[in-house]
């Protein structure tokens, strides 16, 4: 029973993947760059470096 649970569930999920990377690219790519940015403040944080923003 879990393995069909789990099988419907992915099913359902991969249509969401599909709908959000063909309709909401954009989003995706806002929500990357600020992924990124916060990587490099943890990154540079963690070296004891000064950041400074270049955009």
């Amino acid at each position: 029973m879990r393995n069909v649970l789990v099988h419907d569930y992915l099913e359902i999920e991969k249509e969401t993947v599909y709908r959000i990377l063909t309709e909401n690219l954009s989003d995706l790519k806002s929500l990357l760059k600020k992924y990124m940015e916060f990587i490099m403040i943890l990154y540079c944080f963690s070296a004891g470096m000064f950041c400074v923003d270049e955009s």
